[in-house]
């Protein structure tokens, strides 16, 4: 069984996350990985079928909704998320 997603806060971490995370979480079949960039105010969502990378990224500014592709029926507000 794999998890549906990852979530994770960027502010110092923001390029670990990007370069190292998001390939170990990509290897480990995880779906789904956001992370939330503290330092451009917005979330950023990586998915696709995992393998070695995520096929797909998408940047979601403040003032749009997301939902995890695992949970459809859940809606996020990335400004609720933000400082």
């Amino acid at each position: 069984m794999t998890a549906e997603f990852i979530f994770e806060v960027a502010d110092t971490s923001l390029a670990k996350d990007r370069e190292v995370k998001k390939y170990i979480y990509a290897g480990s079949r995880i779906r789904e990985y956001w992370i939330l960039n503290l330092n451009h105010d917005c979330l950023e969502v990586y998915t696709g079928p995992p393998g070695g990378d995520y096929e797909n990224r998408a940047t979601f500014p403040h003032g749009t909704t997301v939902s995890p592709s695992g949970f459809p029926d859940a809606s996020v507000r990335v400004t609720d998320l933000l400082p």
